[in-house]
């Protein structure tokens, strides 16, 4: 796994992507700055510290999600400009392997072939199993 990028590093990659988009949505869309604004629901502050760069605290993702839909540019690129390695990360471990007599039941009451009678009688019985005590070696003193 690489070392996270610096605070510095961050900033200047991230002011670049909103230049990038600022320029575009101008040039090819022919929308000004109060425009951008309105369709990304973005503070003229808050995009002009963007665009320095001028930020200590990672900007709010929410934030940074309604810039890149209001521009319709995937948030991925800019998600993986502020917070890299999220995907280097060890995935969760799966479920562990399930008993087969546990799944045999699930089975059968996703079954549509076994009646709601059936399907009755086995929750009942899983219930009542649950409310069963323990072995006594399981139960407190």
């Amino acid at each position: 796994m690489q070392a996270r990028p610096s605070l510095k590093a961050r900033q200047v990659a991230f002011s670049r992507f909103v230049r990038r988009a600022l320029d575009d949505a101008l040039m090819h869309r022919g929308w000004n700055q109060v425009t951008v604004l309105e369709k990304t629901g973005t503070k003229k502050s808050t995009l002009h510290r963007w665009l320095r760069g001028d930020w200590t605290e990672d900007p709010k993702a929410g934030q940074v999600l309604d810039f890149c839909d209001g521009l319709d540019i995937p948030p991925a690129a800019a998600f993986l400009i502020l917070w890299p390695g999220k995907r280097d990360r060890s995935p969760m471990p799966g479920p562990p392997p399930m008993d087969p007599d546990v799944e045999l039941v699930l089975r059968r009451l996703v079954d549509p072939k076994v009646t709601e009678q059936e399907k009755y009688h086995i929750r009942e019985t899983l219930r009542a199993l649950a409310r069963r005590p323990g072995p006594p070696s399981q139960r407190a003193s």
